[in-house]
């Protein structure tokens, strides 16, 4: 048994829980076992999760994974991690979502190939995007043996390549990699023990019940009176035609052409209508300037994501388009949850025979999930007290051919406050739109550096609200600030994720 490192952070373990701790009345004394409980726990933890992979001692095999060691320290140093899919103990090469952990314990044989292909994809793509962000200064090369990032990226590929087809020679590997292949919740468990959640959380679910009735009541009402100007953004390309039939891999996950995930999400892309008061509720593209992110509205651009869930024994494509705003502008020194930086995601989940099952919506902090559930979903009826429902403001609207979704915004807030079928060639200001891949990687005003929107935690810096310091208790990190794909905590009541793969069920049982 190995023993983890725990030498790093106690000190500032430490000092943050004493921090928090203290105001609460807990002694010295008191904190000194906490703290020599957790340990514990965590070296316990640590004993089983770090069980070495049986790997050959010599050879191509143990070269690659000395270089990926290096890697992951130069990255580690560099502060450029990327959050969006999870790293495996003991499998560098490695990475997962929470669509493929749901895959681990109901493999067959057949499937098995196309998820270890998936699984080392993710991890290719976030090592393209590290390697990206790297400094590039020699040093940084010097410390991987290689002359320069080209060169580093041809080693990833290569012993990415090869300790994959090792894993797929070595069945012991393979039981150790689907143990391991899981995604923690973006929760902080020790908060909500620190916070005395079952008693906050009590506080919190009124809350969330009265923003849940305001909403439903703002969906109700058939107008909305205007601060502002009113804003239509259209998309460039006109609307294709459906697409019925996608191929799908082993693991009966949609796998669209190039062609075919243009046409979709062509012909999905949605109208924003956004009151238009100030500045801060105008559509742009996010840059690094002056070491802060800005977002720049001289041109609005939407992102494009394709994402997975699973529905009745079937994994169903997911079309997102992600919007980035300047500021939700404060009203005033206390408000909780102005500050710079917002923005919104809107979903569409296609049923297996490409039509439109369910939209839903967040904004970019994980937070005001709602649900328009399509005529096929009933929803649940509601938990208990500790799991906070999925609103369901209104149905989904049912678009013809010739028509698109409009989502109409509030100003400032950027609140949703209606769904609606438009004529599909509406008249307005057109949008582009870029792959969300780009945001984890942007270019800086420093030669050849190049920075993540999101941070090692997947936050986007200096997006914090002031709500973070009331609803801690809740276990979200950072409440309010935007954050990065597979980070969005959607609830502050139990637990939900914003990329689950069994949301829809859980929510809502076919019609």
């Amino acid at each position: 048994m190995t023993t983890p490192k725990m030498d790093v952070d106690y000190t500032i373990f430490r000092h943050r829980l004493t921090t928090v701790l203290l105001p609460a009345g807990l002694a010295p004394r008191q904190l000194r076992r906490l703290l020599l409980v957790t340990a514990l726990m965590a070296l316990l933890a640590g004993c089983a999760a770090w069980q070495p992979v049986p790997r050959e001692s010599g050879g191509e095999t143990a070269a690659c994974l000395q270089f990926y060691a290096d890697f992951d320290r130069a990255v580690d140093r560099a502060g450029v991690a990327d959050a969006q899919a999870a790293r495996i103990a003991g499998f560098p090469h490695l990475r997962v979502n929470r669509l493929l952990a749901s895959f681990r314990d109901e493999l067959t044989a057949a499937q098995r190939p196309d998820w270890l292909a998936r699984l080392r994809a993710l991890a290719a793509t976030a090592e393209v995007v590290e390697l990206a962000n790297l400094p590039p200064r020699p040093a940084t090369w010097q410390a991987l043996g290689v002359a320069d990032r080209h060169t580093a990226a041809a080693r990833l590929a290569d012993c990415g390549d090869h300790l994959l087809a090792t894993d797929r020679a070595a069945e012991q590997n393979l039981v150790l990699l689907r143990d391991r292949t899981r995604v923690a919740d973006a929760y902080q468990d020790y908060q909500r023990v620190l916070g005395l959640y079952p008693l906050t959380a009590l506080a919190v679910s009124v809350g969330v019940g009265n923003l849940h009735a305001e909403t439903r009541a703002r969906f109700a009402r058939p107008d909305h009176s205007t601060s502002g100007e009113l804003i239509d953004y259209v998309p460039v390309t006109p609307r294709p035609a459906a697409i019925a039939e996608l191929p799908r891999d082993a693991l009966g996950i949609p796998q669209p052409t190039a062609m075919q995930r243009e046409r979709l999400f062509a012909r999905h892309a949605p109208v924003w209508r956004i009151d238009t008061a100030t500045p801060a509720d105008r559509i742009g593209r996010p840059v690094w300037r002056d070491g802060r992110i800005e977002i720049v509205t001289t041109q609005p651009i939407v992102y494009e994501k394709l994402s997975y869930t699973r529905w009745r024994g079937d994994v169903l494509l997911q079309l997102n388009y992600v919007i980035w705003l300047p500021a939700r502008p404060k009203t005033g020194p206390l408000d909780l949850l102005g500050g710079h930086l917002d923005g919104v995601t809107w979903r569409v989940t296609l049923a297996p025979d490409g039509q439109v099952l369910m939209y839903d919506a967040m904004h970019n902090c994980g937070c005001y999930h709602m649900a328009f559930p399509g005529p096929r979903l009933e929803p649940r009826e509601r938990g208990g007290p500790w799991q906070e429902p999925l609103i369901t403001p209104a149905a989904a609207p049912q678009p013809g051919d010739d028509q698109r979704v409009r989502i109409r915004l509030a100003t400032g807030s950027h609140y949703l406050q209606q769904i609606t079928a438009v004529a599909a060639d509406v008249s307005g200001v057109g949008y582009v739109t870029a792959d969300y891949y780009e945001l984890r990687s942007l270019a800086t005003a420093v030669s050849e550096r190049r920075r993540s929107l999101f941070d090692e935690r997947g936050l986007v810096p200096g997006s914090e609200r002031l709500e973070r310091w009331l609803l801690w208790p809740m276990g979200v990190p950072e409440p309010g600030a935007m954050r990065q794909w597979g980070t969005h905590a959607t609830a502050f009541v139990g637990k939900r994720h914003f990329d689950e793969p069994f949301l829809i069920q859980r929510y809502f049982s076919p019609e």
